[in-house]
């Protein structure tokens, strides 16, 4: 799927659909810094998406990254405040207790050693991307 989303995004570069498909893609493939990149490329080059924005703040928060994941957080639910990455991260910056749900365990998880601000050229990122769905790693 990471191939597929990575090619919509070369033909069609401001689709926030593109950005939140290819980084929950790379999510799921366990490529969290390629991830934090394809966000924060998603975030600078299209229209404010809450599915996006929502997405890069549960990366935010689970780096440890809890001031900026409440700032895109608040900016997400500003959009859609229904959705549910949106009240699990505003939840957890304002300290409740995530306990039970999907986002739960996802958010108890912590991310280590990654980058923000730091993004390649997107048609860098693409290739890597490729290269690394391609190889299996």
């Amino acid at each position: 799927a990471a191939m597929a989303y990575a090619r919509a995004l070369e033909l069609e570069p401001a689709g926030a659909r593109g950005y939140t498909n290819l980084g929950v893609a790379c999510e799921r493939l366990g490529r969290y810094q390629f991830a934090v990149e394809i966000y924060e490329h998603g975030t600078s080059s299209t229209l404010p998406d809450a599915g996006l924005l929502g997405n890069y703040a549960m990366l935010l928060y689970r780096a440890g990254q809890r001031e900026r994941a409440h700032e895109v957080a608040r900016a997400a639910a500003a959009l859609d405040p229904n959705r549910p990455q949106v009240a699990a991260v505003l939840a957890a910056v304002s300290g409740e207790a995530i306990t039970s749900g999907p986002l739960a365990a996802e958010l108890s998880q912590p991310l280590n050693d990654l980058r923000f601000g730091v993004a390649r050229p997107l048609a860098d990122l693409l290739a890597a991307v490729r290269a690394a769905a391609g190889s299996g790693s």
